[in-house]
């Protein structure tokens, strides 16, 4: 096996690879500027695997908890709206917030009045941290 940079001939493979596979997900544009690293993996001349890494935002959020309910609620629309210029500016297409189910409980009507989607039925988020 060899593990080896995508390129662009390589892209209606991995297209196959990624419609055989029956998941319920939009294939990723590869030449999309803001996926910034690919590989494939190959066997005897043929890919097996393909790899990506697509940049996205994570979102943190800080209100003080004195405050009063439509306060907090200003707040957060004032500065969703102004970081989302700021991620468009930097042509970044998606922001994500981990949320934990405590404070999800009581704000989930809340995020999807502000756009946010939960992560589909049947998937979860998983994270990898990069060691130097």
């Amino acid at each position: 096996m060899n593990v080896r940079e995508y390129r662009p001939e390589d892209a209606i493979e991995v297209g196959e690879i990624h419609a055989a596979m029956g998941l319920d997900y939009k294939m990723l544009e590869l030449a999309n500027p803001l996926v910034v690293a690919k590989v494939v993996c190959e066997d005897q001349g043929r890919i097996v695997g393909a790899t990506a890494l697509k940049i996205e935002a994570e979102t943190y959020l800080w209100v003080r908890p004195d405050a009063s309910p439509a306060v907090k609620w200003d707040a957060i629309r004032l500065m969703q709206a102004n970081i989302a210029r700021q991620a468009f500016r930097l042509g970044i297409e998606q922001m994500v917030a981990y949320v934990p189910r405590c404070v999800e409980r009581f704000f989930s009507k809340r995020l999807l009045r502000l756009g946010w989607n939960p992560s589909r039925d049947g998937w979860r988020a998983w994270s990898f941290e990069v060691k130097r």
